[in-house]
């Protein structure tokens, strides 16, 4: 008789998954609070319940300013624009992320050159870099993935030598800090999402912050259609669009804020801490290493290292096979974003949606080139979203006891 779930047998995990989103009374009583003064837009900038947010958001990453607006692809395409990247300019991403990571840079005419990840990170490798650079490019976009961080100090230092621009994109890194500085106080203008899965969330929303008044001007002016100041109705100073948040959404976040420095940050670094003893013991599989130089730990997705090699059955196998035991994982979560569906191509490799590219470049020269990002994604990643490390330690023991009893009876898949 079958043992995996897959194939017939009971599942390993039962009962619910770690709620998510988690509220309580605190988002009833804020949400209240901003529908009863009637004031609910976010105009003008900032209103006064995502002034308050901003504020405490800012201090906790390490920024003198915050601006929100209405997701994280607004926010890294905002930030761009405030740093004037533009008309042909080339700006440097990592190869595995999402595709808002290079495609803000399309938005605005600006070409993405993609380099390859460290296979201990999955973040840009800081050491290939500088080979990607030309007298085109203006701006580097780190990103920090899962629940590891970028080389910030090593990126920044290639970025002084070569006069370029900073944009973290910090999607998966609300709380996360590396060399005892925040996620989002490193770059020149830093990226956030807020989008319903990650580790803070209003449902949608994102946001930048940064450490130098013009720039938080220029986002300000960028996302308030033009305006150039909060009451300034009829004053523009440039083109613009109107992506502000909400004081619905900021009143969820501004009690998300709090609840992920006292109670979700240590209930994930203790759960994780837990999974990632009871993986070490697992053939075939391993999670990533730890990296002593990330002080403080947060992250948006945990991720475990599966070696096809080891049993012959491949990653995506295994993957439905956990799904099926009841544990949701992922295994391409990422691909390289050249390889992707929603970055399509025309014929000539150039962005097929974006004529004005025609001829200029051609993505398909990057397959190949990024070695460590393609094994990654098709062959040995399986990506275990933050929500499950929110639970309890017998869910946690639920979801080692399905990765165990997938691996001790891996010939079954063979079948």
């Amino acid at each position: 008789m079958a043992k995996l779930a897959i194939k017939g047998g009971k599942k390993a995990y039962s009962g619910p998954l770690p709620q998510w989103p988690a509220w309580d009374k605190k988002e009833e009583r804020a949400l209240l609070e901003a529908l009863k003064k009637t004031d609910w837009g976010g105009y003008p900038p900032p209103n006064k319940i995502t002034k308050r947010f901003c504020e405490k958001f800012a201090k906790k990453h390490d920024s003198k300013y915050c601006f929100t607006n209405a997701s994280g692809t607004v926010a890294l395409m905002l930030a761009l624009k405030a740093l004037d990247i533009g008309w042909e300019d080339e700006v440097i991403v990592p190869a595995l992320t999402f595709v808002a990571t290079a495609s803000c840079a399309l938005y605005l005419d600006a070409i993405p050159v993609f380099v390859d990840v460290k296979p201990d990170t999955l973040c840009i490798d800081p050491d290939k870099i500088e080979a990607a650079i030309t007298p085109r490019t203006r701006a580097i976009i780190p990103v920090h993935l899962g629940a590891h961080a970028a080389e910030m100090d090593k990126i920044m230092e290639i970025a002084d030598k070569h006069n370029l621009y900073v944009v973290e994109d910090c999607a998966h890194a609300h709380g996360m800090k590396y060399k005892g500085k925040s996620a989002g106080g490193w770059g020149h203008i830093n990226a956030f999402s807020f989008q319903s899965s990650k580790v803070m969330t209003a449902g949608e929303g994102g946001a930048c912050t940064t450490n130098v008044e013009e720039y938080y001007d220029k986002v300000m002016v960028l996302t308030n259609a033009g305006r150039k100041g909060p009451r300034e109705g009829t004053k523009f100073d440039t083109f613009g669009w109107a992506l502000r948040m909400t004081e619905f959404q900021a009143a969820i976040l501004e009690v998300g804020l709090e609840r992920l420095f006292k109670v979700q940050i240590p209930t994930k670094q203790k759960n994780y801490k837990y999974f990632q003893k009871r993986i070490s013991g697992i053939p075939a599989l391993a999670t990533l290493p730890d990296d002593p130089n990330i002080t403080r730990k947060s992250g948006y997705g945990f991720i475990v290292m599966y070696d096809e090699g080891e049993f012959e059955v491949p990653r995506d196998k295994v993957v439905a096979a956990l799904n099926a035991e009841g544990v949701p994982c992922y295994g391409a979560f990422y691909e390289p974003v050249y390889n992707v569906g929603i970055f399509p191509l025309a014929e000539d490799g150039s962005p097929k949606t974006l004529r004005q590219f025609r001829g200029k470049v051609d993505y398909r020269k990057y397959r190949g080139q990024c070695p460590v990002a393609e094994d990654a994604a098709y062959h040995k990643t399986i990506w275990i979203l933050h929500r499950m490390f929110l639970g309890t330690e017998k869910q946690t023991a639920m979801m080692c006891d399905a990765f165990e009893k997938v691996i001790e009876n891996i010939e079954e898949l063979k079948k």
